[in-house]
């Protein structure tokens, strides 16, 4: 709720936090326990595991790798609190519920799905160049 306030403070948007209730003008935005991140940080430190299992070798590139959904995860869905702002002053009350406010939920997560892959590939990188640089075993 925090940073979704933010981001619409820096777009110079009036805003007044009470608590998960976000005020801006003529609306109110109730940010629900189901939309404040819990469900999609546990997906994603289920996805974070099969990527770790699937993509990376060793153990500590894998916690890293699951360390990282959780900032992943609390910045998704502060733009997403941003998005639905947004929207519901700019373009219609509506697009903060129903249909709308779940479809903005499923676009979100994927795009904490893309950004996670993205970063286990990235530690994969690392990983194999840290690796692969590393010095042989010697034989006598």
């Amino acid at each position: 709720s925090k940073i979704g306030a933010g981001l619409l403070r820096w777009r110079e948007i009036p805003v007044m936090m009470t608590g998960n209730v976000i005020r801006i003008p003529g609306q109110e935005l109730f940010v629900a326990e189901a939309c404040s991140g819990l469900r999609s940080l546990t997906a994603l430190i289920s996805l974070g595991v099969l990527l770790g299992a699937m993509f990376l070798r060793h153990w500590s590139t894998r916690v890293l790798l699951l360390a990282l959904t959780i900032p992943i995860a609390i910045a998704i869905n502060g733009f997403r609190v941003f998005l639905t702002g947004f929207l519901v002053l700019f373009v219609s009350p509506e697009m903060g519920e129903g249909f709308m406010h779940t479809s903005e939920g499923m676009v979100m997560f994927g795009g904490a799905f893309v950004i996670t892959s993205i970063v286990a590939w990235l530690l994969g990188i690392v990983e194999s160049k840290i690796m692969d640089s590393s010095p042989r075993g010697v034989t006598a």
